[in-house]
């Protein structure tokens, strides 16, 4: 829960060595000044996403000072916690409009940076273009980018491009005053491009015209490389124009075995599954397979397991039954099992 993370996040914080011996405070912004006394003195420093104030954190030194490498390290900090608010703020959004448990999982380097780009993209009101592979977190992202912006109470209109319903027209009038969401935009068929990026440059031009931007906020994704496809003559160029002016290329997992065991828990508890079933030697290996179908084939292997294994302890020979291509160097979706 977001409690117990940032409980986590403050004690190992409160564990630097230039903040040793001292405390570290965090409050939400609806605490009224003076309201806890043990926060009148010492370094205050919001915690700040974008240009909303979520809250403050109070340093403390042992001796009631607080040298340079403190603050810098207070002021990261602050930054760590309002990324991971938003985080939770999205993730209550997903559940409650879309109804998806979609949560962004891990504290890798590259995840830092999605989330950074994120905080920046969502007050825009550019195109926005998620880049990843087959099962990389595309859906996250997108509601990420249209919880954490201005737009966050209209509307989220997603459309499966490789199943189209509707419109181009139809979808813009539906999205108006919120987002609008292209899954996979290089599935869509080529007639449909076309209409889709003259409404993208319509929209366009009245941003430019009035200063506004009619309310909608356009973002896609594509597991593609669009530009191939372009060479191809299989996308259209002026569509791709229209969509990559902000742009994030989403990590696949295989390059974030740091991130392993948070979303090896998440995909367990998800499913109703203790986390603690999975011993440490599995989770080695999971941290050394290559996932070619990234989280999506991640959650299939790790709750196949549970389920086969009734909830007790996950062990290595378990793979060699249930999951063998994590022991072969296989790809474990088109692996057999042994007879």
């Amino acid at each position: 829960s977001l409690p117990d993370l940032l409980g986590a996040f403050i004690k190992e914080f409160s564990q630097h060595h230039a903040l040793r011996g001292g405390r570290v405070h965090l409050r939400g912004p609806d605490t009224a000044p003076g309201q806890d006394a043990s926060l009148e003195a010492g370094q205050r420093l919001p915690i700040r996403y974008g240009g909303e104030v979520l809250g403050e954190l109070q340093l403390e030194g042992e001796s009631g000072g607080l040298d340079s490498s403190a603050l810098a390290l207070g002021e990261a900090f602050a930054h760590r916690c309002a990324h991971l608010i938003k985080r939770y703020e999205a993730q209550a959004w997903a559940e409650q409009a879309l109804s998806r448990p979609l949560l962004l999982v891990g504290a890798c380097d590259a995840l830092k940076r999605m989330e950074e780009f994120v905080e920046r993209a969502a007050a825009s009101q550019l195109p926005v273009l998620l880049r990843g592979e087959f099962g990389t977190e595309k859906m996250e992202l997108a509601a990420a980018l249209h919880s954490c912006g201005p737009r966050r109470r209209g509307p989220f209109v997603e459309v499966n491009c490789a199943h189209p319903q509707e419109t181009p027209a139809d979808w813009f009038a539906r999205a108006r005053g919120g987002s609008l969401y292209f899954h996979e935009v290089d599935e869509l068929p080529v007639p449909l491009q076309a209409q889709l990026s003259h409404c993208i440059r319509d929209l366009e031009t009245a941003t430019v015209q009035s200063g506004q931007a009619r309310a909608i906020r356009v973002i896609a994704s594509t597991s593609a490389d669009l530009e191939q496809r372009v060479r191809e003559r299989q996308f259209s160029r002026a569509l791709l124009a229209g969509l990559e002016f902000l742009t994030v290329d989403i990590p696949p997992l295989r390059e974030r075995s740091d991130d392993i065991d948070a979303l090896v828990a998440r995909s367990l508890q998800m499913h109703g599954f203790n986390p603690q079933v999975i011993s440490e030697d599995v989770l080695d290996a999971l941290r050394g397979h290559d996932w070619p179908g990234n989280l999506l084939e991640m959650e299939r292997v790790v709750v196949r397991l549970a389920v086969m294994t009734g909830g007790r302890s996950i062990r290595r020979e378990d793979l060699l039954r249930h999951a063998p291509g994590l022991m072969l160097g296989e790809t474990v979706a088109d692996a057999d099992p042994p007879v």
